[in-house]
Parts: C-alpha cells; sequence; structure tokens
C-alpha cells in the first residue's frame, strides 16, 4: 500500500462515523499503516523524499505526536537523547525522558517529496487535534508546516538569554556531562545508544567524535590526520597535485580561447578571450574587460586557435595614405598624418591620432621641418612687382623680414612678414 492508501484508510475511517477519532483524535489501532515503509526506522531515506512519522503512547492517555523529517535516523536519535544536551526540550522529549522510550510506538505513515511535507503535516495534526496540548490528543505544539515562526520579540528573548556568559558555561558543562566518568569503550557505546536498533558504521563520525574524547583516542587521530600533513612526502605531494589541477586548468583555457574581440559590446562575459598581445585571458562583467590569467598563458603548438594579430598589425595592415579631402574620408577607418602619425577618421571627418602615438613604421620617422624653418630654407628675394609673386612663396621685404605671399584686398599680393619677425640670415 502505497502512501496515498495510508491516507486513504485513515480518511475513510473517519469519514464512515467511527468515534474513536472524535474521542481519542486518532485511533491508531484502526489506522491501516503501510508496513513497507517500516524499514526507514533503521534505513536512510531516498534522496528527495521525506517522512511523516508519529510516537504513540502504549499505555495511559494514547497521546499521539506527529512531526516530519527528511534526515529521519538522525531526528530519532535527537528524540532518544534531547535529554543530554537540553534542560528546555520540547513536550514530546519530555514525556520520552519522563516515560521511557520503551512507553512509545514510533511508526512511519508515510513517504512524501520533501516540497510536500509542509501540507500533509498541516492536514493529519488538524484532522485528529493534536495541535494544541490542552486538547488531550497530541502532543504537538506548533500547527505542523513551517508556520511556527517564533515572533521578533520572542527570538530578541531567546537570543539575550543565549548571550550571557552564564548561559554559554552552563551549555557547555551539559556537553561535556554525558562524557563524565566513562571510559573508552562505555564512550563508543553510549554513541551507539540511540534507544533504536540504528545500524552504526565504526568509522562513522559520530563514533569518531567520542573515540577522540580520549587521550588515547586523541593522539591516534591527530598522528593519522594532522601530524601527517606536515612531512616532506606529502607535502610534496600536495605540490605536485596542484601543479597537475593548474596543468589541466591551462589546457583547458588554451582549447576553449576564443580570438580577440576589440568590441566590448559583443564579448561574452565568462569566455575565455586572446588577447592583443597573445596572452589569454577571461571576460569579466560588467566591465566586459578581458583580465589575463596570472601566470602569463599564451596559446600552445597544436592547441587552441592560432594567436590573433596584435591591434597594431592590425592597424598597419589597413592604414590609408594622407587624405586632404575631407569628403573622401571613411568614418572608422585609419590614415597618415602629415607628420607620420596615425589616426581614425571620427564622426566630423576628422583624423584623430592615436593615443600612445602610432607610426606606420616601428621607429617613428624624423620630425618635419616647420613653416619657419622652410621659410628661412627656401625664402626668394624681394619681389618688387606684386605680380611677379607667387601666392604662397616665401619672399624676403627691403627690411630684412621674410613673409610669405597672400592674398588681401581687392586680390593684392602682399607679403605678409611671420610674427614674431623672422629675419633673413645676412
Amino acid at each position: 500500500m502505497g502512501y496515498m492508501g495510508c491516507i486513504g484508510g485513515a480518511m475513510a475511517s473517519a469519514s464512515d462515523g467511527d468515534s474513536g477519532f472524535e474521542r481519542l483524535s486518532i485511533d491508531w489501532c484502526k489506522l491501516r499503516i503501510d508496513q513497507s515503509l517500516q524499514r526507514y526506522l533503521t534505513e536512510p531515506l531516498p534522496p528527495g523524499f521525506g517522512v511523516l512519522y508519529a510516537y504513540i503512547r502504549r499505555s495511559g492517555s494514547k497521546r499521539a505526536y506527529l512531526g516530519q523529517s527528511y534526515a529521519f535516523l538522525d531526528r530519532l536519535y535527537k528524540h532518544a537523547n534531547a535529554w543530554r544536551w537540553y534542560d528546555d526540550m520540547q513536550l514530546i522529549d519530555r514525556k520520552i525522558h519522563e516515560h521511557g522510550i520503551g512507553d512509545f510506538d514510533v511508526v512511519v505513515l508515510l513517504l512524501l517529496p520533501i516540497a510536500e511535507l509542509d501540507t500533509e503535516e498541516e492536514l493529519w495534526i488538524k484532522r485528529f487535534q493534536l495541535y494544541p496540548p490542552k486538547l488531550g490528543f497530541g502532543y504537538n505544539l506548533h500547527p505542523g508546516g513551517r508556520n511556527h515562526s517564533p515572533s521578533h520579540e520572542t527570538r530578541m528573548r531567546i537570543s539575550a538569554t543565549m548571550s550571557t556568559p552564564e548561559f554559554k558555561a552552563e551549555h557547555k558543562k551539559r556537553g561535556r556531562k554525558q562524557w563524565e566518568g566513562l571510559d573508552h569503550e562505555e564512550r563508543v557505546e553510549l554513541v551507539k545508544k540511540t534507544g533504536f536498533d540504528k545500524n552504526w558504521e565504526a568509522d562513522s563520525t559520530t563514533t569518531m567524535l567520542a573515540l577522540r574524547q580520549t587521550k588515547e583516542g586523541y593522539d591516534d587521530w591527530y598522528e593519522k590526520t594532522v601530524a601527517v600533513k606536515y612531512t616532506d612526502e606529502c607535502r610534496e605531494n600536495q605540490a605536485a597535485a596542484s601543479e597537475r589541477r593548474w596543468q589541466r586548468h591551462r589546457e583547458q583555457l588554451q582549447r576553449e580561447a576564443l580570438p580577440f574581440e576589440p568590441d566590448l559590446s559583443l564579448r561574452v562575459a565568462g569566455a575565455v578571450y586572446f588577447m592583443r598581445d597573445g596572452r589569454i585571458g577571461r571576460c569579466r562583467a560588467p566591465t566586459m574587460y578581458i583580465l589575463a590569467a596570472t601566470p602569463d598563458l599564451f596559446a600552445a603548438d597544436g592547441i587552441g586557435p592560432a594567436a590573433p594579430p596584435t591591434f597594431r598589425e592590425q592597424v598597419v595592415s589597413n592604414v590609408h595614405e594622407y587624405e586632404s579631402v575631407r569628403a573622401n574620408r571613411v568614418i572608422g577607418d585609419y590614415y597618415l598624418l602629415r607628420d607620420g602619425r596615425i589616426g581614425r577618421c571620427t564622426n566630423t571627418k576628422s583624423v584623430a591620432p592615436l593615443k600612445p602615438p602610432l607610426y606606420k613604421t616601428e621607429q617613428p620617422p624624423e620630425k618635419p621641418a616647420t613653416v619657419r624653418e622652410q621659410a628661412r630654407a627656401s625664402y626668394k628675394p624681394h619681389e618688387p612687382v606684386a605680380q611677379n609673386r607667387i601666392v604662397g612663396a616665401f619672399y624676403a621685404k627691403p627690411d630684412g623680414r621674410i613673409g610669405r605671399c597672400l592674398l588681401v584686398k581687392g586680390n593684392q599680393k602682399t607679403v605678409v612678414p611671420f610674427k614674431p619677425p623672422l629675419m633673413a640670415p645676412r
């Protein structure tokens, strides 16, 4: 019978007019329990599932407690041994300690996915009136599910109480009380003893904690787990393992590296790219910059795509000669300037030089002569006849100053001297 059948059986008994449910809240003798689910009292639960379980008094009031858990074996251990650690126990734990674990039957009612436990627990507690305890039918202090979070004031009082030095000292004392006066064998048996037939492994975490409470057990644990980490052999093994992990990581980056992408909007956050200088890095959000791996990592022979050309190689291979006419320039293309530098055509069709300066050759060209140097080297003697002058040419004036022939008012060819004055050599 599955868990749906178990629910159906319980609900059918109540709906058929069985007054036992109204009298005792739940008549456990009439409830059809799925016997196949009782194996989870000693076996772990399937992953993703939890159980609804009940503690039922065998004598006296026949009250019951209903709970849920997806770590059932651990929950059973805590119910049976809560008195060892806590003075302020919940009601069911106090009753187990008061009457003994042998006065209670423990049954598994349902096996459910974890997401359904809250709804089913609330349904069963409400149907069988297990809450509140003053009704006389159950030990539950909450209506079930996760709807019993304490109020802010309660949490503040609990926090204030647990923060006092007296509480911390008492809590520490209660934690050690169970080990007082016990030898090694008795401590191991105490850990194994839960009140249920639990299959504790000898190397389980709880048993190891008990073994470490003794001087011999602690020395043995320290020798096998802590001291061995400081030997030369262990350090060498750790270094070799670290190197192997890093080598596998490097090879993975080299295989996944994508060609360099200069456009930030086209990069993918988290992807591995080649950088302009051939190094490999990872694209990081939100800046979308490529951060190089440390230490530097380059493409290996036969692994990953070929290293992309550098930024300089891309620019030099696509640069155009100097274009003096703005209308002929293409926005975004690279052009040579008069002084040999390379610039990029902007939206206004002007060529803005790159920074830092980039030249077509590895070495920057010689700096061109200034206008004054050109005028001093190529000026002509004074020409008194204006019609014989050449517009744009340099001429010496009668007083020795050098100027350039320009068209002024009425298209008259006039020699305009430099400012500050540039004198012709005598």
